[in-house]
């Protein structure tokens, strides 16, 4: 006796008793049994052998810890091993786990910054998904309150605390507690913070120079909390431009301080700093960030000229900026500096070359140009970094569109990228400019690479443009200040696949069946398009997992789409699938994988022997509805009978290998465990056929039907099968038929009595056959003598002359003497007797058996070899010379020329023998025929010589025949 799981850490009874082989347990014996964990998973605890008492060894204390599937095996010296397969499962809630500490503790009753969270486990330290009870909390001070909801309820074994808090600055010890567990603590300081400051330091810092910030946590003497260690202030730009200050935005009390450092400012300005915690009132502080020393010179409006006639001034005057080394306006500057401009062409340039500095910008004003063409401006300024502008004089009015950008794919540089030229008002390319920025920008998206180019010598020619953005027709513009635009629409296609995108997960997994909803992947390019001209294979694969992933695992995208619609795994457990492809990321998904049921499609069972304690080979073919995978566990019951001991059999046949070519026979109640062990399963589209020899009972016994079901992954219900085995021989010990009558036409009962060696059991079905030549119709007959078995009617063939009846369902026929009957009619006329055969099939077989004694169904009449004037008794002999063939004869027939009768009675005449003759119809005996060369009107004798020129060829001529022309003979 054995449970079928253990509950971790509790100890459970498993007795096993020791048989001899008719499978009765020897009760004389005393000898040890020992058992251990055959699974290699865990140690199984407990005392681990056991001493029988009346032939049974009982182990009291077995107990696993771990959850999960277990084996174990038992052991004697001199008796085949036995396996016991379990599972453990998780027991009661016993402790609680502290997954979470509280932390970021203060006062007054605020939240606690990590609120708690626990998990409840069992006696073994597995996690119980238990739900329906709580965790409560509560906390051992000095006078201050948990404040918050103090109980959490479990979900799945976990309890999550939202809101705990507590109400005085001192150090605590929180405890946790649940109905029947062992409780969980720990120890948490809580600080009792009033205000936030931010401690003094300068409030006015120069540009890129680094400083710290640092705000403390005060109590109410303003006093940083010195226990106050792990909560976090913010700080955020309440005033002006967040981006203006950099460094961090969150920091960490120490000691109730938090240090914001390093911080910058990256431009100058003021901005207003706010530091905040919950439960807290924030606090601001005005930052200043000043210029550095004045460094360079910086053109910040620069000269335009579109004119060339002398006196005609710029249409845009130059701005020059005194900056610091970051680029900031130094505004302390003013008239006391001044900035000199001059032209690389000196002749080019009129005008006051010369500008004041007023808060640190020098505007200029009435320069012009005296004629058209390119040159240089330089603006210096003692002390300071000079600083150049290139200079246009009379340049162009538009663009020209000369190359059109083509062959664009998102993220790849245009196979053609475009040229723009430069034309005046006359349309000529102005080859002397070298200054005008040609731009471009898309309608859509958005552009990578250089967008702006410079023209040389009139055209400007882009290098490396890449479009980025979604797949379609987009409008790219071409620009240039002071000059007319020009566009043109581009195609984009996607770019190459440069990654996988699981968009429709696998989903609705169960073992061997195709998954419920089929992976769908999409081929993207760098930018999220889908390449829907990519034809790349993906191959999906098994990242974890110990089955095996039948189906089409290597796929062709379809329009950038890949799809795997008939995917399966064999076995249940939690599996890592991934999907790849050359030249991209791998892709992976954990998927759930549940039992399966399914049903046997083929479930045969054959037999190579009947007789009686022979060797029996019994053949499986089995077919599952699904495919059953490795550890799935095939079992066959129903095998008693049989003088096998358990123990180990070898398996033959083409499918042994799928179960290591061997099976764990039971004798006592006759099962046979087959466990698939290769990759390769039981198919489901084809038979997997596997042998065992058994051996046949010393004498017949009710043939045993087999019942085949699986356990596993896959699990199949165990059901019969039509196939019955391990009978041995069974036969009829008798069988007679006798009649009530043999007149001719006439009713006729005739009754049967039988004896089968074994027990016809229900749902065997009993056939008379061989009854031929009754006039009764096919019909349903009465049948009597068997209603106490509940059989009354069978089914009557006339053409087949057979009578079929079935044992009903819960009924039986006795392996001893029984008899029933049953009424045909007689044939019109008389026939031979015929002799029946009995069978039986289905539930019982019994082979064919001919009856005992002269048959029935003969009617009345002469019989052959006899005559009357009627062809009825009485009869008499044919005389000799004639014969009576047929039944019923009135006149015998006389025997034909060269045959005999020679005694009295014949059915039939016999033929002469060779060399002698019965010259008349009617001869009683054969007499010597004429030699050949003579001859005799009856071919007998006395016998004449053949005249000259005839002869005879054969003995008892009547004539002679003439020679042939040429050919002659003697008389």
């Amino acid at each position: 006796a054995a449970p079928s799981a253990f509950t971790s850490g509790v100890p459970v009874q498993v007795s096993v008793a020791i048989q001899d082989g008719a499978g009765t347990t020897m009760s004389d014996d005393t000898s040890t049994v020992s058992v251990a964990d055959f699974s290699g998973t865990q140690p199984l605890l407990g005392g681990l052998t056991a001493q029988a008492v009346h032939g049974i060894a009982t182990f009291s204390t077995l107990r696993y810890l771990k959850v999960g599937p277990v084996t174990l095996v038992f052991t004697r010296p001199g008796v085949p091993r036995l396996f016991w397969t379990a599972s453990v499962v998780a027991g009661a809630p016993a402790t609680l786990r502290l997954d979470v500490p509280a932390a970021g503790a203060v006062t007054p009753v605020a939240a606690f910054h990590t609120q708690p969270r626990l998990t409840c486990l069992d006696v073994g330290g597995n996690e119980v998904a238990a739900s329906g009870f709580s965790v409560t909390a509560s906390a051992s001070g000095s006078g201050g309150n948990l404040g918050g909801s103090v109980q959490a309820a479990a979900v799945a074994g976990v309890a999550q605390f939202t809101n705990l808090g507590y109400s005085k600055a001192e150090t605590i010890t929180l405890s946790f507690t649940a109905a029947g567990m062992a409780a969980a603590s720990q120890t948490l300081a809580v600080g009792e913070p009033v205000a936030l400051a931010f401690v003094a330091t300068s409030l006015e810092h120069a540009v890129q120079d680094t400083f710290s910030l640092t705000v403390a946590v005060n109590d109410g003497a303003g006093v940083p909390v010195a226990t106050l260690t792990g909560v976090n202030v913010s700080l955020t730009v309440t005033q002006g431009s967040s981006s203006a200050v950099t460094g961090p935005r969150q920091a960490a009390t120490v000691a109730g301080l938090a240090t914001f450092a390093p911080m910058a400012f990256t431009r100058v300005g003021t901005v207003t700093l706010t530091a905040s915690t919950p439960a807290l009132a924030p606090v601001s502080q005005g930052v200043t960030a000043t210029h550095s020393v004045a460094q360079k010179l910086v053109v910040t409006v620069r000269a335009q000229a579109t004119a060339t006639l002398p006196g005609v001034l710029f249409t845009v005057q130059p701005e020059v900026q005194v900056q610091d080394a970051f680029g900031n306006t130094v505004t302390a500057e003013s008239a006391a500096r001044e900035v000199t401009v001059s032209c690389r062409d000196p002749a080019l340039l009129q005008g006051p070359s010369v500008a004041r500095v007023f808060s640190g910008v020098a505007t200029f004003h009435g320069l012009g140009g005296t004629a058209s063409g390119y040159t240089e401006l330089r603006f210096t300024s003692p002390g300071l970094a000079s600083t150049d502008q290139p200079l246009l004089i009379g340049g162009g009015v538009e663009l020209d569109l000369v190359v059109p950008a083509a062959g664009a794919a998102v993220g790849v540089a245009f196979a053609t990228q475009p040229r723009i030229v430069i034309r005046d008002a006359d349309r000529d390319v102005v080859t002397f400019d070298r200054i005008t920025a040609v731009s471009t920008s898309v309608s859509a998206g958005s552009l990578m690479g250089a967008t702006t180019v410079v023209a040389s010598e009139g055209v400007a020619v882009f290098a490396s443009l890449a479009y980025v953005g979604p797949v379609t027709a987009v409008r790219v513009s071409y620009t240039a200040v002071s000059m007319r635009s020009v566009n043109q629409t581009l195609v984009v296609v996607a770019g190459p696949a440069v990654s996988l995108n699981l968009s429709v997960p696998a989903a609705g997994a169960a073992a061997s069946a195709v998954f419920g909803t089929s992976p769908v992947l999409v081929l993207r390019d760098s930018f999220g398009n889908v390449v829907t001209a990519s034809e790349a294979f993906v191959v999906v694969g098994l990242l974890s997992g110990s089955g095996q992933l039948t189906g089409a695992v290597r796929t062709q995208a379809a329009h950038g789409t890949v799809m795997f619609p008939d995917l399966s795994y064999d076995r249940a457990e939690r599996i890592i699938l991934s999907y790849s492809s050359p030249g991209l990321d791998t892709v992976t998904q954990a998927l759930a994988v549940a039992k399966s049921s399914a049903v046997w499609s083929v479930a045969t069972a054959r037999q190579s022997s009947l007789n009686n304690g022979a060797p029996n080979t019994l053949t499986f073919s089995l077919r599952p509805s699904l495919r059953l995978g490795s550890g799935v566990v095939v079992t066959a019951l129903g095998l008693t009978g049989t003088p096998v001991a358990s123990g180990v059999l070898p398996l033959l046949g083409p499918g042994a290998a799928v179960f290591d070519n061997f099976g764990f026979w039971e004798q006592l109640n006759g099962s046979l465990a087959l466990r698939v062990s290769t990759a390769s399963g039981i198919p489901s589209h084809a038979d997997t056929v596997v042998s065992v020899v058994l051996e046949n009972p010393s004498t017949a016994q009710t043939a045993r039907q087999v019942v085949l079901g699986c356990v596993g992954s896959v699990e199949i219900a165990f059901v019969g099968i039509f196939d019955r085995v391990l009978g041995g021989t069974v036969e009829w010990v008798r069988f007679e038929l006798t009649q009530s009558t043999t007149q001719n036409g006439a009713l006729n009962e005739l009754t049967a009595s039988l004896q089968p060696s074994v027990v016809l059991t229900e749902g065997s079905a009993i056939t008379l056959a061989g009854l031929t030549g009754s006039s009764t119709p096919d019909s349903d007959l009465t049948i009597s003598g068997l209603a106490q078995h509940g059989i009354t009617m069978g089914q009557w063939s006339q053409d087949t002359g057979t009578l079929t009846f079935t044992v009903p369902p819960g009924q039986a026929l006795p392996a001893h003497s029984f008899e029933f009957r049953f009424t045909l009619r007689n044939p019109p006329s008389a026939q031979d007797p015929r002799v029946a055969t009995v069978m039986a099939r289905g539930g019982t077989k019994v082979q064919p058996q001919s009856t005992e004694g002269p048959g029935v169904l003969q009617g009345t009449g002469c019989p052959r070899g006899q005559f009357s004037a009627t062809g009825l008794p009485p009869c008499g002999l044919c005389p000799i010379g004639t014969s009576a063939g047929e039944l019923s004869t009135i006149v015998c027939t006389k025997c034909p020329r060269d045959t005999m009768s020679s005694t009295p009675g014949a059915v039939s005449c016999v033929g002469c023998p060779v060399g002698t003759k019965a010259p008349k119809p009617g001869g009683s005996q054969c007499v010597p025929g004429c030699p050949v060369g003579t001859h005799s009107p009856d071919g007998v004798e006395p016998c004449r010589p053949c005249p000259e020129g005839t002869f005879t060829k054969d003995p008892g001529s009547a004539t002679c025949t003439r020679c042939p022309a040429g050919h002659s003979s003697l008389p």
